[in-house]
């Protein structure tokens, strides 16, 4: 047995326990050393990360004020523009132009320090003052130092008065050498645009008291009376001669544009009369006659252009069976040779006298037309 624990501790590295406990203790200390490093790189880790998120709050206030700052800005940019516009300035530049000049700065300057010296004044005077009176008049002097502060604010309300008034005055006077200016230049165009105007005047038809007649009514006018002529040889045939039309040469008033009404003579009367006095039979025969007398007029002036169709579209159920008559006479007239007049008319008698007829019959089926 003895042996056998011999051979078991022959086996052993090492049979001298101390030794083993020495180095059973220098594992642990290197073990605890160990172990103090890890929680010393863990401590610093943990330190760091708190560092970093630090920073990093940091970094994010940084930015935020950065906008904010940057927005402070813009808003005070804002408010100085508003600001100057507010004052009356039209810019900034503007603003920095209407700055006192030296001159102005010092005489204000020198303002300053005179109601300085007063004011310097004033106070010793209050400060004597007060010494000499006595404690039951201290109310008193209460109600002095009310008036002389309500005093100094008067007087400093109405310097600011006048110093805006002074600017005012110059800024005035500025405008009114530009209104003079202007003035003049403007009295200059109008002589330079007197003949101008007049003329101007005078082809709109718009001379103070004169007759309303534009340039292009009277170039009107004047074909207007050839049509008037061409229209009354054919009114004096289907009227008997009894009317005759003219061109109103005068308006009722001189704000009236005028040149182109017209005026009947009645020859049974022997006076003439508006146009519009006319019955609708009179009216019809009237109008039937200037398309008629244009019709000829045209065809006088340009000599390439023929009126070789016209069409006439209702008005004879106002004309009596006498003007009727005229009327288709003086059309029977036109339709010869290569014109062609058309009447549209549902008159029965009107029928009986015209020889060929487009008839337009109405039906349950649609409307029909034959030639009768």
């Amino acid at each position: 047995m003895q042996a056998e624990a011999q051979t078991l501790l022959d086996a052993l590295p090492m049979r001298d326990l101390a030794a083993m406990d020495a180095q059973l203790r220098e594992k642990r200390a290197a073990y605890d050393a160990q172990n103090q490093r890890i929680e010393q790189a863990r401590s610093d880790w943990e330190r760091h990360q708190r560092d970093w998120n630090s920073a990093q709050q940091v970094y994010q206030s940084a930015c935020t004020q950065a906008q904010q700052q940057e927005q402070t800005a813009q808003t005070a940019q804002t408010a100085w523009r508003d600001a100057v516009h507010a004052a009356g300035f039209a810019s900034g530049e503007a603003y920095q132009a209407a700055l006192l000049t030296p001159e102005q700065f010092q005489r204000a300057d020198e303002q300053c320090r005179q109601f300085s010296q007063r004011w310097t004044t004033a106070r010793s005077m209050e400060q004597e003052y007060a010494a000499a009176v006595s404690q039951d008049e201290i109310e008193d002097v209460q109600q002095l130092r009310q008036a002389r502060e309500q005093a100094e604010r008067a007087c400093q309300d109405s310097e600011q008065r006048r110093t805006q008034c002074d600017a005012r005055r110059q800024h005035n006077q500025a405008l009114l050498a530009r209104i003079e200016q202007v003035q003049g230049e403007l009295e200059q165009l109008e002589q330079q645009t007197a003949a101008l105007r007049e003329l101007s005047q005078t082809a709109n038809g718009e001379l103070a008291g004169k007759q309303k007649l534009m340039l292009e009514q009277y170039v009107q006018a004047a074909y207007f009376e050839r049509v008037l002529h061409r229209a009354n040889l054919r009114l004096r045939d289907m009227t008997q001669g009894r009317y005759e039309m003219y061109r109103r040469k005068t308006a009722e008033n001189n704000r009236s544009q005028s040149g182109l009404d017209i005026d009947v003579m009645d020859y049974y009367t022997g006076k003439r009369r508006s146009v519009k006095t006319l019955s609708g039979g009179e009216s019809f025969l009237g109008a039937l006659a200037l398309a008629l007398g244009m019709t000829d007029v045209i065809t006088q002036a340009v000599g390439a252009v023929h009126i070789d169709t016209l069409f006439i579209d209702e008005g004879f159920g106002s004309l009596d069976e006498n003007a009727r008559e005229q009327a288709i006479r003086i059309l029977q007239g036109l339709s010869g040779g290569s014109r062609l007049v058309g009447i549209i008319s549902h008159v029965t008698e009107l029928k009986e006298q015209i020889e060929q007829k487009l008839v337009v019959t109405k039906g349950k089926s649609g409307s029909k037309v034959e030639w009768k």
